[in-house]
């Protein structure tokens, strides 16, 4: 949802909100196995939460200063306005993106 990332939990028939905190917008989440799999919900401000699937946010990445220091700007952009369902990503300079790796 714009609001919220939740992980269905199918033994037990219920959803599980990953974090506390709402977030208004476009953010994505996905899996990870970094040692173990976790869910990676993306949120406001170049910021990236990892979670285990209780919910509970294990670490907090932020990009901000990482994107800076290299020189790279975010290459995803949708005006909040703009953004409907079915809306695409806009890559917006494909010849900055960079894979970013997670440790």
């Amino acid at each position: 949802t714009r609001v919220r990332c939740d992980c269905l939990d199918f033994d037990q028939g219920k959803a599980v909100q990953i974090g506390k905190q709402a977030r208004n917008g476009p953010y994505g989440a996905t899996f990870s196995r970094l040692k173990k799999l976790y869910v990676m919900s993306a949120r406001p401000g170049l910021r990236v939460w990892r979670a285990d699937f209780a919910g509970r946010v294990i670490k907090t990445h932020n990009f901000q200063k990482s994107l800076k220091a290299v020189g790279l700007t975010p290459f995803f952009s949708a005006a909040a306005d703009a953004v409907k369902e079915n809306a695409e990503a806009r890559v917006t300079n494909p010849a900055k993106l960079k894979a970013i790796t997670l440790g």
